[in-house]
């Protein structure tokens, strides 16, 4: 059932993505439209060479990745599906050179609903952002730019999320979360892997503590190889 489940998925993958071979939104790169996040028109041109601001990056980076995007599942890990997305998308490559993108993307994830456990193409397009935020947010830049308060609130959320997954309660290929995915494969290499560790879980609940512990256990900290995965 899981693989007829897979295969379904990836045939509405195909199906996006036949055709689609510029970069984001149309042929010259640019995302004239409409913004994901506030619905608002996008700019896809900047006043007088100014910069764009991270916002408008991060809505032309949720863009592609509805639109256009393969799920990190394709790849099992989340490295080689950011590598993919940053090749693609001239935003997302741009993003992770930015220095305030973390507590942007992690508002639009604590405010937004994993969608429901039913296989529509609209669905797999709000997981697909979805895990685009989990891959973004697990980055240890984006670890080093939320306080500890921030990183506790957005742990408790990735967790919470990752529950509903494993309950089928959502939307689910195989993985429970891309966030704690990409950490278990850096192991302490990843900055997020010794902050969770030493976090005060003294308020989540017993399930989301046993969540966090089970990560521990199967993951010692050694960071594996990327060719594993090829």
């Amino acid at each position: 059932m899981q693989m007829l489940r897979f295969l379904l998925i990836i045939t509405i993958v195909m199906c996006m993505l036949s055709g689609c071979t510029k970069k984001s939104g149309t042929s010259n790169g640019s995302t004239e439209g409409v913004s994901v996040t506030t619905g608002e028109s996008e700019i896809s041109e900047t006043d007088e060479g100014n910069t764009i601001s991270t916002s408008q990056l991060i809505d032309k980076a949720l863009q592609y990745v509805k639109d256009e995007s393969m799920s990190v599942d394709v790849w099992e890990q989340a490295t080689y599906a950011l590598d993919y997305w940053s090749k693609n998308c001239e935003a997302i490559a741009e993003l992770l050179e930015r220095d305030d993108y973390a507590e942007l993307i992690m508002d639009i994830y604590m405010n937004s609903e994993p969608p429901a456990n039913e296989i529509t193409e609209a669905n797999f397009q709000a997981f697909r952002m979805m895990e685009f935020e989990e891959v973004m947010l697990s980055q240890n830049s984006a670890c080093r730019q939320l306080d500890a308060s921030q990183q506790k609130e957005l742990v408790r959320q990735m967790t919470a999320n990752a529950l509903k997954r494993i309950a089928k309660e959502t939307f689910v290929i195989h993985y429970s979360s891309a966030f704690i995915k990409n950490i278990e494969w850096y192991g302490t290499d990843n900055e997020w892997y010794d902050t969770i560790k030493n976090m005060d879980l003294s308020d989540f609940s017993d399930e989301e503590k046993q969540y966090i512990e089970n990560f521990y256990e199967r993951c010692d900290g050694t960071p594996r190889p990327l060719d594993d995965n090829q």
